[in-house]
């Protein structure tokens, strides 16, 4: 497909096949893009009389088409009709602010009797239009119609939600009790309330994924100053400030010890502070979800895993966590030790995937986590002894991403023990991208590989971004190159045709030379893919 704006007589053509494709029966996804398919008032009542005589369609996209008000009830018909439709977007960036033309379109949708999932997202919508929406969610229960209690997706991310949404949104996830996916990242909510969390805690039952990203939820600091200013004034007004400025950490902490179904989280670029992540740090550990996934909040730093660094064997947790992600949370190296040590004692014995890249991390983090790479049966099985938990290891880490943390090329040796230890015989991937190394290092490292590959269980090695050449390979070329100027100068002096050729052959023997090293590279690479299914990628 080439993008781009399309002439009317394409548009024409392309808009006629689709009604035939409708009518025929022959397509169970359409996705209509506005650029190159405008669906609009002069043509969606044929579009919609076409979808209305479809039987196969199951999935329709049709995001950003200005319909007009009786475009947007004849489509919604069209789909509350339709007897197999499972999945929309519909609307466009401001259908959110006009409120009549979303509560003519969705009186109809939100009828559908095969209705699983819609898609709300950049749609302009806030408070009032949701309040829209969950008084026809409202509505249909309270006319015995539970159609929409099949409904077990929704999408309301990058909209201009806030936190006065949220009573409508509890609504909403009582309406829809068998959602089992709910987005509302990309929003304004900065912060939960308790019925919001209590919502998803007793009628989100069966919910397994929520989407908070994007939203600020960053502590206020004015709290601290208030309380400086006031504190002998308004002692119960700071204590009430106190309160609500660890909420956040409080309503997350309740949420992921209370919530039976939630598997997975997702709190990425959230303004996250030390506050609210040390509130609900411990909580995670007895957290029954599977995925906890929090980038891009560098005012972290350590907070979230703070309380693990005290841990002891005797400390009962229960959680089910194969995910953890913290990249760009700046947890420096006191966080990875903090993990190390909730690890080394069986506290995550599931985990399958851990995220530390983009950390600030020292070469002491990188030593530390050689346990999760070099996994030693023998002493693994000792150590699960000895803490009363049978023959079960401490963890199952096959995904370890490190990448952007400046080791400098030190890193290389650790790498190369952990090669030759020949005891990587759990993980499969590992990323180790813009870590400071150079290119020779990279080099070696192929090379050690290859040969120590056979009992390895890696199947993909990144190492981008760090294929700088270091002085040696530097002070060659230069030197390289004062012999090829001097070569030139002897050569325009000589005469002697013999010596002339007998220069060009040594030169082109010594650019041969310079070549070998990235060929041999090249030649690794091939042979470790090749031979070894292990893919190793350097740039």
């Amino acid at each position: 497909m080439v993008w781009g704006q399309v002439n009317n007589n394409n548009g024409s053509s392309l808009f006629n096949n689709t009604i035939k494709q409708l009518k025929e029966n022959s397509t169970e996804s359409l996705f209509l893009i506005p650029t190159f398919i405008p669906i609009n008032e002069t043509n969606v009542l044929e579009f919609s009389e076409g979808l209305s005589k479809n039987t196969s369609l199951t999935e329709l996209y049709m995001h950003g088409h200005e319909l007009g008000e009786q475009g947007l009830i004849e489509i919604g018909k069209s789909i509350r009709n339709h007897p197999n439709l499972k999945t929309i977007s519909i609307g466009n960036s401001e259908i959110g602010l006009n409120l009549i033309g979303l509560q003519s379109l969705l009186t109809n949708v939100l009828k559908s009797k095969t209705l699983r999932n819609i898609d709300f997202s950049k749609q302009s919508i806030n408070s009032k239009s949701l309040s829209v929406i969950n008084d026809i969610f409202k509505d249909d229960n309270n006319n015995n119609n539970n159609n929409n209690n099949q409904i077990s997706y929704l999408n309301f991310g990058e909209n201009q939600l806030d936190s006065e949404s949220l009573l409508y949104l509890e609504g909403i996830i009582k309406s829809n009790e068998n959602i089992e996916f709910l987005n509302i990242g990309g929003n304004q909510i900065s912060n939960f309330t308790d019925s919001f969390i209590q919502s998803i805690i007793d009628n989100g039952k069966k919910l397994k994924k929520l989407v908070l990203s994007a939203n600020p939820l960053k502590e206020s600091e004015e709290e601290e100053e208030k309380e400086k200013e006031k504190e002998k004034e308004k002692e119960k007004e700071k204590e009430k400030e106190k309160e609500d400025g660890i909420s956040i950490g409080k309503h997350l902490s309740k949420l992921l010890l209370n919530s039976n179904s939630l598997k997975e989280i997702e709190l990425n670029d959230c303004e996250l502070n030390e506050k609210s992540c040390k509130t609900f740090g411990k909580s995670l550990l007895n957290w029954k979800g599977t995925s906890f996934t929090a980038t891009g909040n560098p005012l972290m730093g350590s907070s979230l895993t703070s309380s693990w660094l005290s841990l002891s064997s005797s400390t009962t947790y229960s959680n089910n966590i194969k995910h953890l992600s913290l990249r760009g949370c700046f947890i420096g190296d006191q966080g990875v030790k903090s993990i190390m040590n909730a690890i080394s004692i069986g506290i995550l014995p599931n985990l399958n995937l851990l995220d530390v890249a983009y950390n600030k991390l020292g070469l002491e983090s990188l030593i530390a986590l050689k346990s999760l790479v070099v996994f030693d049966n023998d002493k693994e099985s000792s150590s699960s002894s000895d803490g009363g938990s049978g023959s079960k290891p401490l963890h199952c880490i096959e995904y370890l991403d490190a990448s952007f943390n400046i080791f400098g090329r030190e890193a290389k040796e650790i790498i190369i023990d952990w090669i030759k230890s020949n005891k990587i015989t759990q993980l499969k991937c590992l990323s180790l991208d813009n870590v400071g190394m150079k290119f020779l290092d990279i080099l070696e490292i192929s090379k050690v590989l290859l040969e120590n590959s056979d009992s390895i269980s890696l199947k993909l090695l990144e190492l981008t971004g760090n294929g700088e050449k270091d002085d040696i390979q530097l002070a060659k070329e230069q030197e390289k190159q004062k012999q090829q100027e001097e070569k030139e100068r002897l050569r325009e002096e000589s005469k002697d045709q013999e010596n002339q050729d007998k220069e060009e052959e040594e030169e082109e023997e010594e650019d041969d030379d310079e070549e070998d090293i990235y060929e041999i590279l090249s030649d690794n690479i091939d042979s470790l893919k090749r031979e070894k299914k292990l893919v190793f990628k350097w740039k």
